[in-house]
């Protein structure tokens, strides 16, 4: 199921390490309540689960709008500068609650973000 969600980016970064997936792993939260917060992520396309999806060309256009309008995550978190709204269209599924920083308490996640872009 598609969803699609506003929120202020709070932080940022390149996955990697252990899980090595290379996804870019966002944290927005409620423009009016920034203690309200959720992880949205930008696969990496050159991933074989990735490349092999219907959605490759969406999953990459969004990533691309990613590095072009936020900037480009680094493997440590990153903070905007200046506040940043964004608005995504994604696939929403349950991640297990394992202490990811800005995970839901649902557990819910956009993965992967299909379109995104900056509200002014």
């Amino acid at each position: 199921m598609t969803f699609k969600v506003k929120g202020k980016v709070v932080a940022y970064k390149r996955e990697g390490g252990a899980h090595g997936d290379r996804d870019f792993h966002v944290v927005i939260a409620q423009t009016n309540n920034l203690s309200k917060t959720m992880v949205i992520e930008f696969p990496d396309p050159e991933c074989s689960n990735v490349c092999s999806s219907t959605f490759l060309e969406r999953i990459r256009q969004a990533r691309q709008d990613f590095i072009d309008q936020v900037g480009q995550p680094t493997g440590s978190f990153k903070e905007p500068d200046d506040p940043i709204v964004i608005e995504i269209v994604g696939i929403g599924f349950f991640d297990r609650l394992h202490g990811q920083r800005g995970m839901a308490p649902s557990g819910i996640e956009i993965h992967p973000v299909l379109s995104m872009r900056v509200v002014p």
